[in-house]
């Protein structure tokens, strides 16, 4: 009786862990990566934007501001850097950056309509640097057909 017993509870310790296994595999086969998504325009604003984790924002900032905040978002590993145009002139409203192993993940929001896809490249700091001073200086991207869409897990 007591082997039944022991053998029962076995059993069920079994099925159990095939379950969690199960609905692992099940959790895994539904989360798909896809690029097909959106985001609201960002309104209209009186002017630029400088964000990043750990400052407070600044409005209309100086290309010195911008540099210092990569300079800063290159020391500090979980920083990130954003700029955000008043407007979109070329489609482009704003650049965001952070590091990420190997270089860092250079991302740009294009408006279309009144909707933003979000488009990624990675570079390395001498690139960064140039493509944020293009952007702050004339608020345009070139060579965009080199990034590729941001993928996200779809549930």
């Amino acid at each position: 009786m007591l082997v039944m017993l022991f053998l029962l509870v076995i059993l069920i310790n079994v099925a159990v862990v095939a379950a969690v296994i199960a609905g692992v595999n099940a959790t895994q086969k539904k989360s798909k990566l896809t690029s097909d998504v959106t985001f609201e325009r960002v309104e209209y604003m009186n002017g630029s934007k400088l964000e990043n984790f750990y400052d407070a924002p600044i409005d209309n900032p100086t290309w010195d501001d911008v540099s210092a905040r990569i300079r800063k978002m290159m020391d500090v590993s979980d920083e990130h850097v954003l700029l955000t145009m008043k407007q979109a002139t070329y489609g482009v409203r704003f650049m965001q950056a952070a590091q990420i192993e190997g270089g860092y993940d250079l991302q740009v929001g294009l408006e279309e309509g009144d909707q933003s896809k979000l488009v990624e490249r990675i570079v390395d700091a001498n690139e960064l640097n140039e493509r944020f001073q293009t952007f702050y200086r004339y608020a345009y991207v070139d060579n965009l057909g080199d990034f590729t869409p941001v993928k996200f897990f779809e549930n």
